[in-house]
This record gives structure tokens, C-alpha cells and sequence, in this order.
């Protein structure tokens, strides 16, 4: 900034009219100056260096901006006191659905010790399978890439099974009885004495369009109507092909070419056993000549040897 009271002394000490002038004139280009420095300064406003980050100022003399070397930020400050915690937003929509995940699916087999399992499936299984030697076994799942333990069945179970109909497992077990199922109009408790009178019931037969005597629970078949004839036809379980569907021929003497129904015959007296009522249950149908009957089964072939009674009707 010029020393105004310079020139002003050089005004006033100044003898001849040259030195008047002169004084004069070097006072008014000085201040011609401070207001050029002044304008200059006030259209360049102090920045913040990109480079450096400091605080940088116009200079007038070189004519560009010069780092004054003073940060323009200072350092940063304690951490304030934590606010409040804001109300919670509102909810968010549901989700989709996620797929169903696979059944929990015990493997019948017992393994002794958890390598056993890990030799029989190195790479898993979709079953679960108890390891042990002796009650309570544990139960392994596999895991992606290992077989982890899931629970004991007796012990570890028992925080899984809090309660059923209100009684508490001992081991991982719950005894329940038949007053522990509730009978309602879907579903009804059927006693044993009710599974084998319902077994052996028979509601109603015809043969052709005539109905068969019953007694009881059994039908009257001796008494057949005239025009009716029987034959029997054995069906060992060595006379099936090997695969599926299977299929059978029997050759019997005089068979005619007629219209007929097939039922099981028991091989002793009295009632079929369980394992030929299975056996007969596997018979899908049948295609006969005269001579001959081929017995046929879709899926499963009896593994029981059974007797089929033909009833023919020659009308």
C-alpha cells in the first residue's frame, strides 16, 4: 500500500513549479495503483487449493493465485454424544414364499459308529440315519459336505417334543393309547376284533345277474345258479416272467371260451392268509381261450404261491 503522507510532504516541500507538478502526479499514480490492487483483489476471492488444500490469495505482482501454505481445514473434531434413537419405520411388504424343503426321511439302516455311516455315504445321503450301538441312538443328517448330528433320539429329543396330548416324552418317546385319539366324523379308531370283522365282511356278490346267498358275513358259493362252472387255476410264484408286467399262462381242460370272473381261493380250509390276499391283489386282469388263461399284473408280481377259482358262465 503507498505512504500517502510521503507524497503529501513531497507536495508541500516542493520549491519550484516543476517539482510542484511532479509531486503531483506520482501522488495520483500511486493511489491509481492502490485502486488497481484493491479492484484486482476484490474480483480474485482467497480458494482452496486442489492440490494441497490450503488457503490460496491473488498475486497482484504475478498476476495468479499463491498457496499461503495455511490448511483450509482443520483437524477434526471429538466425536459428539450419540442422539436419540429415531421411531421405527414402517413395514416393509412380505416376501415370496420359499420352496419347499426336502422331507426329513429316516434310513432304515443302524450304524454303529458315525465312520461306518461316513464310509457307506462319503458323498451323503437324502435320508437321516441313527448311529449307535445301543438306545438312545444319535441321528446324522448330511450337511452339504459333512454328516452333522442332529439330536439323540432319547435324551437330546426331548427339547424338540415338548408335549403330546398333553403328556411329556421320557427318552425322546411318547406312549400313547387308544383314548389319545380322538374319533370324529372323518376319522374313527378301529379295534382289532373290527379290522378282522371288516376283512372278512362280504356286502354283497353276483354271479351274472344273480345274487349270491349270504350268511353272515360269508357267502353261500356251493350253491351256484345252473349254467355256472368252476375251475381253479394255480398260479406259482416261479411261473412269473421276470419283469414287469408280468404275466402268467395256465393250461386247464375244458376251459371254455366264455365270459368269467376270477377270486382267490384259499390253499388250506378257511379263510385266504394275509400274505395270498396280498399276493392276489397284485392281478391287474386276465385274457383267456378255450384251453388256456393268461393272468396279468401292471406293477408287482405275487411273491406267494396262490389259487384262483374261475367262475365261467355258459349263457
Amino acid at each position: 500500500m503507498a505512504n500517502v503522507s510521503d507524497k503529501v510532504a513531497q507536495i508541500r516541500q516542493a520549491v519550484y513549479g516543476k517539482d510542484v507538478r511532479e509531486s503531483i502526479a506520482s501522488s495520483i499514480e500511486a493511489m491509481n495503483d492502490e485502486s488497481k490492487s484493491a479492484y484486482d483483489t476484490a474480483q480474485h476471492a482467497p480458494c482452496i487449493s486442489s492440490a494441497t488444500g490450503n488457503w490460496e490469495i491473488w498475486n497482484i505482482t504475478a498476476n495468479a493465485y499463491t498457496d499461503t501454505g495455511k490448511p483450509a481445514r482443520g483437524e477434526t473434531g471429538p466425536q459428539g454424544p450419540q442422539g436419540e434413537k429415531g421411531d421405527t419405520g414402517a413395514t416393509g411388504p412380505q416376501g415370496e414364499k420359499g420352496d419347499t424343503g426336502a422331507p426329513f426321511v429316516l434310513g432304515t439302516t443302524i450304524y454303529p459308529t458315525l465312520a461306518d455311516l461316513q464310509a457307506a455315504y462319503p458323498s451323503g445321503d437324502t435320508h437321516a440315519y441313527y448311529v449307535g450301538t445301543a438306545e438312545p441312538y444319535s441321528i446324522y443328517l448330511w450337511h452339504g459336505n459333512a454328516w452333522g448330528r442332529f439330536s439323540a433320539s432319547g435324551q437330546d429329543m426331548d427339547k424338540y417334543v415338548q408335549s403330546v396330548n398333553g403328556k411329556t416324552p421320557t427318552n425322546g418317546a411318547v406312549d400313547l393309547t387308544t383314548a389319545d385319539i380322538t374319533d370324529t366324523a372323518e376319522k374313527r379308531y378301529t379295534s382289532d376284533t373290527e379290522k378282522t370283522n371288516l376283512s372278512t365282511a362280504i356286502q354283497s356278490a353276483k354271479i351274472g345277474d344273480t345274487e349270491v346267498p349270504k350268511s353272515g358275513t360269508e357267502l353261500q358259493l356251493p350253491s351256484y345258479p345252473s349254467g355256472v362252472q368252476l375251475f381253479s387255476a394255480p398260479l406259482p410264484t416261479s411261473g412269473w416272467n421276470t419283469s414287469a408286467p408280468y404275466s402268467q399262462t395256465v393250461s386247464i381242460s375244458g376251459l371254455p371260451d366264455k365270459d368269467g370272473d376270477f377270486r382267490l381261493a384259499p390253499t388250506a380250509a378257511g379263510a385266504p392268509t394275509a400274505a395270498e390276499e396280498t399276493a392276489f391283489s397284485c392281478i391287474t386282469g386276465s385274457t383267456g381261450t378255450a384251453g388256456s388263461i393268461t393272468f396279468n399284473c401292471r406293477d408287482t408280481k405275487p411273491d406267494t404261491d396262490i389259487h384262483v377259482r374261475l367262475v365261467v358262465y355258459d349263457t
